[in-house]
């Protein structure tokens, strides 16, 4: 499902509301088998989703590489 929704929807620049909530019940799936945070790492997620989902922290992982890039640069 998230494949589908990465590669017919996202790559393609369609959001969709029905796509971002199907993604939201797989994070809540994921927190009640006990997961703490979900790594977004594919550079498409984030545009569907963002921040928090519950107590789920979402990790922008293009976000993290490009920071760490930076700070390193300016070292």
């Amino acid at each position: 499902m998230v494949n589908k929704i990465i590669y017919e929807e996202l790559v393609k620049g369609i959001i969709r509301e029905e796509s971002r909530e199907k993604l939201v019940e797989i994070i809540k799936d994921l927190e009640a088998r006990g997961a703490q945070g979900v790594a977004l790492a594919c550079t498409e997620l984030p545009l569907i989703l963002s921040g928090r989902v519950d107590d789920i922290k979402l990790y922008d992982t293009a976000r993290i590489h490009a920071v760490k890039a930076l700070e390193y640069a300016l070292e």
